[in-house]
């Protein structure tokens, strides 16, 4: 029985749960990254491995022709990403990224979870130098409504920074967590 002046309350812990936790290690495999969005023709080799402005085991994109419409990403698969719709998740994401492309424009580019398309799961955007190792990084917690496929993407969002054949995007240290809120 509660007397004069005491109060009943209730509380919820929202506990986070990893549901995925990824860093990468290209010193083995491009880790089941694979171009997306590409040209109809594909014009985008993914190579593992590489040492490029002073870092080692970088993931390399290289172009063997000219990104039409300037949107491309290379994105890996996390099937217990697809399952995660309709939740509060809290999503981080961090990369270092360096574009070695020809033209002069900076590269407007992004990471984004669950969804290609929609900006309620883009967890970074920015436009980025070229010819320097840039950081990408984010952190978001979207809607209860919000929807996921199974993917990460990192790609470019913009015509004016396409790459063009030669260029060469270089890939280190990513670090993605996707954790539950339950």
């Amino acid at each position: 029985m509660l007397g004069l002046g005491q109060n009943l309350s209730f509380s919820s812990i929202m506990e986070e749960t990893p549901v995925v936790t990824y860093e990468s290690d290209f010193s083995s495999s491009v880790e089941s990254f694979e171009a997306y969005f590409d040209n109809s023709t594909p014009v985008t080799t993914l190579t593992h491995g590489v040492t490029f402005g002073g870092k080692t085991n970088a993931l390399r994109a290289s172009w063997s022709g000219s990104e039409a419409d300037g949107l491309m990403s290379i994105r890996k698969s996390f099937s217990d990403l697809d399952n995660q719709d309709n939740l509060y998740p809290r999503i981080t994401f961090s990369a270092d990224v360096y574009f070695d492309f020809s033209s002069g424009a900076n590269v407007t580019a992004f990471a984004q979870a669950g969804s290609f398309i929609l900006a309620v799961n883009r967890i970074a955007l920015g436009s980025f130098a070229k010819g320097e190792w840039v950081n990408i990084n984010g952190t978001l917690t979207p809607s209860a409504s919000t929807t996921f496929d199974e993917y990460l993407y990192i790609g470019i969002a913009a015509g004016a920074g396409r790459p063009e054949n030669g260029d060469s995007m270089y890939v280190k240290n990513i670090v993605f967590t996707f954790e539950n809120k339950a």
